[in-house]
């Protein structure tokens, strides 16, 4: 059975972890393993199928019949805290907790996968090399980008991209962007790309100082809708997006001489007002 440290998903431990008992002792039932973890079967059964969480108070039942280490249980544990966890800055810290107690044990997910998506300029460095031909001259790599970072920023920056394989030096000293990409899927991108989002939102707001006016397209559309069309809006909003990827594919990568960020929003600036039939109605 895997250890504990590559999971993100307390439940995936566990059903491996009956799958592993059960495969060695042909004793091993969930009506034996609910018995030890004194709760009833139905319920055992509903937290290995992801119906139902383990209870705040059954957590050190399962901690001492898996027999796990002090930072095991302390792993495991904050496991089902971010399970549990009620809002993206919840998620975001027990994710960083577990991140601690991993260490560089984990061989799914990789401290620094998460860290690409905590700066903005370092997915901006990724694709800013399609356009600059970087061999070694930080101070105007660093330069290159809007707004400027700092040197050690820069350094920080492509150490970072090395260690995930996202840029490879060739031999006449320059680097160059490979394939490789981030593992998709989990909980933990979500929070990763939500801050990535932040980030990416916040210089949109600071461009309209920054940038001249020529150089940028920021607008603004205040209006009232219904479910119909919202659900419109974003399917015109996810065919405007693949419209722009297909242009940006048809440029040849020796065509290119700038890096932009597009971001897109629609957000709520109200609750939802549910209407009663005849509410509306005009009455003489």
């Amino acid at each position: 059975m895997d250890n504990i440290f590559n999971y993100l998903d307390y439940r995936n431990f566990l059903r491996d972890y009956y799958d592993s008992r059960k495969k060695s002792e042909t004793f091993f039932s969930y009506r034996y393993m609910a018995n030890k973890l004194k709760m009833d079967h139905s319920l055992l059964v509903k937290i290995l199928s992801g119906k139902r969480h383990v209870a705040d108070n059954a957590i050190e039942n399962f901690i001492t019949f898996c027999k796990f280490s002090k930072r095991e249980a302390q792993y495991f544990e904050t496991l089902i805290h971010f399970e549990k966890a009620r809002s993206k800055e919840q998620s975001r810290l027990y994710f960083e907790a577990l991140l601690h107690l991993k260490g560089y044990r984990s061989s799914t997910i990789t401290r620094e996968q998460y860290e690409y998506f905590q700066k903005w300029y370092y997915v901006a460095m990724r694709s800013l090399l399609d356009v600059y031909k970087f061999k070694g001259n930080y101070k105007e790599l660093a330069s290159k980008l809007n707004p400027p970072v700092t040197v050690p920023q820069a350094k920080k920056a492509i150490a970072l991209l090395k260690k995930l394989k996202f840029v490879i030096k060739k031999k006449d000293g320059s680097y160059s962007v490979t394939d490789a990409h981030v593992t998709t899927g989990e909980k933990w991108q979500d929070i990763a790309i939500s801050a990535y989002q932040k980030e990416t939102i916040q210089m949109s707001a600071s461009s309209i100082e920054r940038d001249p006016k020529e150089l940028r397209d920021i607008s603004s559309i205040t209006m009232s809708i219904n479910d119909e069309c919202f659900e419109d809006m974003k399917e015109i909003i996810r065919e405007c997006r693949a419209s722009i990827i297909k242009r940006v594919d048809s440029i040849q990568e020796d065509q290119t001489d700038r890096l932009y960020q597009l971001n897109m929003q629609l957000i709520p600036l109200s609750a939802i007002q549910k209407k009663k039939n005849g509410s509306n109605d005009n009455k003489d």
